[in-house]
C-alpha cells in the first residue's frame, strides 16, 4: 500500500511541478484532483466512489500527460537553467 500511495504522491507532485513551473493548467487540475483524492481517501473516497469521478480523474491524467509529452513542457528545477540567480 505504501508503494500504491508513494507512485500517487509522486504524480502529485509532477503535476504541482508542471502547474507553477511550466504554466500547465492541466497540471493544475490534475493537483486540485489528487488533492481531493488524499483528504477524502481515508473517509468516503469521493474521487473513485462514482464513475464520474474516476473518469474525469482518467481523463484529466491523459490530458496532461499528453499535454507534457508532445508538447515538451520539459521543466527544470535549477534556478540557473530558469534565468534565475543562484541561491
Amino acid at each position: 500500500a505504501a508503494l500504491v500511495i508513494g507512485l500517487i504522491a509522486l504524480i502529485w507532485a509532477s503535476a504541482w511541478k508542471d502547474a507553477v513551473l511550466a504554466g500547465n493548467q492541466a497540471g493544475g487540475v490534475v493537483f486540485c484532483l489528487f488533492a481531493q483524492f488524499f483528504v477524502y481517501l481515508p473517509v468516503s473516497n469521493q474521487i473513485m466512489q462514482i464513475g464520474d469521478g474516476y473518469a474525469a480523474l482518467i481523463a484529466w491524467v491523459l490530458i496532461w500527460l499528453a499535454l507534457k509529452i508532445f508538447l515538451g513542457a520539459k521543466v527544470s528545477t535549477r534556478p540557473a537553467d530558469r534565468g534565475l540567480p543562484p541561491g
